[in-house]
């Protein structure tokens, strides 16, 4: 079963190269920008490159074409955006696309709850988000009965090594985690 890993803002970087290595190096990477590697000095940088030259909707239809070209089942991951993009495609996908996604501080979720998601999805939260509240998130995801939710210690970007909340406990106990749901 192939694997698709949907990128943050930052999109392709080295420490998610090594992330996918850790997990199975079978994994496709998605980014938001075609695979180019863009070397952001802060996450203010990526996501005013991000707002300028993409939008969540572009990156939910590139996410969706990448599940569908083929006729396999996929498993993805997603985080921060990717996780969001994954999220605005999941009433268009079902269990014969998908088999299980894993999705990380996907923050825009909050924005997109006229979705009914058609795939099971492990949701992971973070502890604390700075513009909304994590309980009133989980309170309006809990309808939905293909949605696992769970909180992490972690803060938004924790599995990501260029973020400033990267947290090595929380990324250590995700990767072993997703090298699980890998299998």
């Amino acid at each position: 079963m192939r694997g698709i890993l949907v990128s943050d803002i930052f999109g392709l970087t080295d420490e998610l190269i090594e992330l996918r290595n850790l997990i199975a190096e079978d994994v496709v990477i998605l980014d938001p920008y075609q695979g180019k590697k863009n070397l952001f000095t802060d996450e203010n940088d990526a996501y005013i490159y991000f707002t300028e030259h993409c939008d969540l909707g572009e990156y939910a239809k590139l996410v969706h074409h990448e599940i569908t070209k083929n006729d396999e089942s996929v498993y993805l991951i997603g985080f921060s955006m990717g996780a969001s993009a994954i999220w605005c495609c999941s009433d268009k996908l079902n269990q014969m696309n998908v088999s299980s996604a894993y999705l990380f501080y996907g923050s825009q979720i909050r924005n997109h709850l006229e979705i009914i998601p058609e795939i099971a999805l492990n949701i992971v939260m973070p502890r604390y988000e700075e513009h909304f509240s994590i309980s009133e998130l989980k309170e309006s995801l809990a309808r939905f009965g293909s949605i696992e939710l769970q909180s992490s210690n972690g803060l938004h970007g924790f599995m990501n090594k260029r973020s400033e909340n990267y947290s090595q406990t929380e990324y250590d106990k995700y990767v072993c985690k997703l090298r699980q749901h890998a299998t």
